[in-house]
């Protein structure tokens, strides 16, 4: 683990992300990609040709002002087409990255993202769904309305992932989430950080020996997942934005034609993403997702009119070149693989 505050030692991480196919990725701060979020900790990670992986935690908050500029080679390994790059649920770490520093993220794995749709391969049927649901929402919410929960998928932390998927690793351990802007940070929080990055390149190169990394399929559903708030940073008490479970329509690929706009999270979704006509009363235009929250929560006051559609050519046109880029993925991982062991 290598603390980065100063251009000499970024300059170091620069000539470590040099060549690199593989970049592992997470960041630390205040309330990230919310409004009013900051950017503390840009952590990254990289496999050494001895098959020992690299941590650096660059302090981002040296580096504002006059030094800002330094941080420009970093930012381009993230817009890269070429570095694919690996996280575990980097919704709001990309909100950040976008909305504070300009940098939109390309070519990104998200392994949140691979863990759902792992289930599938797995053999998860509509009974183990719901079961995961238990928790969230009051056993007879979802045995009532059942046929309303069947595409709702919940998320895993990154380790309950882990060990779902076999990963042995230590706990999160605790770290005051208000303390990330300040200086100097305590030892624990950087080990705090570091390990992250360990656990994620862990569960990555399992999910790969397990064989539910396989194609270019998974980096598209991840744009997706990584673009929900491409548009504007969400408030921080927005239930519809911040919540535990999987966005609907982000593992179909998309389809051009009329999509519905809901009353929760605002995102234009396929019909078949709502209850049909008979139950649009009980849904008040909301999608299953946000209908879920809504059962857990209570209602929201925000006034809707019911389902608004409106006509998308393609949504996705930014992602059609990833199949190219895939290509050059599995040309370079065989050999990534090999010394990760």
């Amino acid at each position: 683990m290598t603390l980065c505050s100063s251009p000499e030692s970024l300059d170091a991480v620069i000539r470590a992300l040099s060549g690199q196919t593989h970049v592992f990725l997470d960041c630390e701060g205040r309330t990230l990609g919310e409004v009013g979020g900051k950017l503390s900790l840009l952590n990254l990670g990289v496999m050494r040709q001895n098959g020992r992986l690299q941590t650096f935690l660059i302090d981002v908050l040296a580096f504002e002002g006059a030094r800002s500029h330094n941080l420009t080679p970093i930012f381009e390994v993230l817009r890269s087409e070429q570095v694919f790059k690996v996280m575990f649920d980097g919704r709001m770490d990309a909100s950040e990255l976008l909305h504070g520093h300009g940098v939109q993220l390309r070519n990104v794995l998200d392994l949140q993202v691979a863990d759902i749709a792992s289930r599938e391969k797995r053999g998860q049927n509509d009974n183990r769904r719901l079961q995961r649901l238990i928790g969230f929402l009051p056993q007879h919410e979802i045995t009532r309305n059942r046929s309303l929960y069947l595409q709702v998928e919940k998320l895993n932390s990154l380790e309950s992932a882990m060990v779902e998927h076999g990963v042995p690793g230590s706990s999160k351990g605790y770290v005051d989430h208000s303390r990330w802007l300040q200086r100097p940070l305590q030892q624990s929080a950087l080990q705090y950080a570091a390990n992250d990055i360990h656990k994620i390149c862990l569960l990555y190169s399992k999910l790969v020996q397990k064989g539910y990394i396989t194609n270019a399929t998974l980096i598209r559903q991840s744009a997706r997942y990584l673009a929900l708030h491409a548009s504007a940073r969400p408030g921080g008490n927005d239930k519809y934005k911040r919540h535990g479970l999987f966005p609907l329509a982000i593992l179909p690929e998309a389809n051009a034609g009329s999509l519905v706009r809901c009353g929760g999270c605002q995102r234009g979704l396929p019909a078949s993403c709502f209850a049909q006509s008979g139950s649009i009363n009980r849904t008040n235009g909301f999608c299953f997702v946000c209908r879920a929250i809504d059962a857990k929560s209570g209602p929201s006051s925000v006034a809707t009119s019911g389902h608004r559609t409106f006509y998308s050519r393609n949504l996705y046109d930014d992602f059609e070149d990833l199949d190219d880029n895939f290509e050059d993925f599995n040309d370079n991982f065989e050999d990534f693989y090999d010394g990760f062991y």
